[in-house]
Order: structure tokens, then sequence, then C-alpha cells
């Protein structure tokens, strides 16, 4: 595999890591933000999280950054479509 692929193939595997531990922090909030939790949602160990991240914290803000687009999307297609807010409220991270 040439390296380019291999450069693909790992940032592919963290956008889907960081695309999972927004789903488990949206699930059980920052309750639920320790690496061991946080690997445990997507199926790795925590030194394997840390793999693809610096630290916890670079992990934290891109998939705290993720949750924040969601929401602004909720928002704004509640306000377009006219749609009551609680609608979307399962939605919220507790």
């Amino acid at each position: 595999m040439s390296r380019g692929k291999i450069v693909k193939k790992t940032e592919e595997r963290r956008q889907m890591v960081l695309e999972q531990v927004a789903d488990h922090l949206l699930v059980h909030g920052m309750r639920g933000a320790s690496l061991r939790k946080m690997a445990a949602a997507v199926g790795t160990s925590d030194r394997m999280l840390l793999h693809y991240f610096a630290d916890k914290e670079e992990l934290m803000t891109g998939a705290l950054t993720l949750v924040a687009a969601r929401l602004v999307n909720i928002l704004e297609q509640a306000r377009t479509e006219q749609i009551p807010l609680r609608t979307f409220l399962p939605h919220w991270p507790k």
C-alpha cells in the first residue's frame, strides 16, 4: 500500500473515531468522557485512541466540534422548517 493510501486510510479511521465519540457524548454527556468509556464505544482500546490523536484534549476538541455542528444543524432545521424545537430534544446532550 502506498504512503498516500495509508495516510488517507488513517484520516478516514480518525474521522470515524470522532463520529463515534461524538455519538457517545451525545448519549452519555461529559460523564462518559473517560478515555476507556470512549474507547469502548468505538470498539478499541484507550491506547489506540491516542494513536489517532495526540492526547485526550485533541480527541475531545474534535468530537465536541462535531457535536456542536450537529446541534447547529438541528437548530437551523428547526428554524427553516418551523419545527418546534422540542421535537429535537432527544438529540441534545445530557
